[in-house]
């Protein structure tokens, strides 16, 4: 089934000078573009385990992005961002318009962090990297900004969005040339 597309989000000209005035529209513009690939999907295809992807889901995937996009919204304003007790959303990974929806949500409240651009305060950042700190719930806090956390999620998006590409291209689902390649690469490829 078929969905329509909503226009792409952009910052207003006032909102277009600050520190994380490039970070934003970039993380929108990546959105926009998971946003265009979940209206080009079926409920069936969105859901679809992928043995070669150790089971996993387009739908898993978008769920693990927008979980993402929803700790740093919680926590910014507290600069308390925990990526450790994400929501993990079920429905997020079977039903592509709950996905959709919350997707264009996320896409206006980033629009809404412009305000922050002249302030950029450090964040307290939770994010385990090894079982073991996972294991022991203690993870030791580090501190970020804004930018940084916006440019972390803008890699972790495009990261995803290349496995959904590979996803899809299994599924015999066409995706545009340009999903899931980093900014680097598609410099690259246009100067080469």
């Amino acid at each position: 089934m078929m969905h329509p597309i909503s226009a792409p989000r952009c910052l207003s000209d006032k909102a277009a000078h600050g520190p994380a005035t490039t970070e934003l529209q970039a993380s929108i513009d990546c959105l926009t573009s998971l946003l265009t690939v979940l209206h080009s999907l079926t409920s069936t295809a969105y859901k679809q385990p992928l043995p070669l992807c150790f089971d996993s889901t387009i739908g898993a995937h978008t769920r693990h992005i927008l979980d993402h996009y929803n700790c740093l919204l919680e926590g910014i304003h507290d600069q308390s961002i925990d990526y450790e007790n994400r929501h993990r959303n079920s429905q997020l990974e079977h039903c592509p318009k709950v996905a959709s929806a919350l997707l264009a949500a996320i896409c206006d409240k980033l629009l809404m962090l412009a305000d922050l651009r002249h302030t950029d305060p450090p964040t307290a950042v939770l994010n385990a990297i090894s079982v073991e700190e996972a294991d022991s719930k203690a993870v030791a806090p580090t501190f970020s900004t804004l930018r940084r956390e916006l440019r972390f999620l803008h890699s972790h998006t495009v990261h995803h969005l290349a496995i959904i590409r590979i996803m899809m291209g299994m599924l015999g689902l066409q995706v545009d040339n340009h999903t899931g390649l980093s900014p680097a690469t598609l410099q690259h490829r246009q100067t080469s």
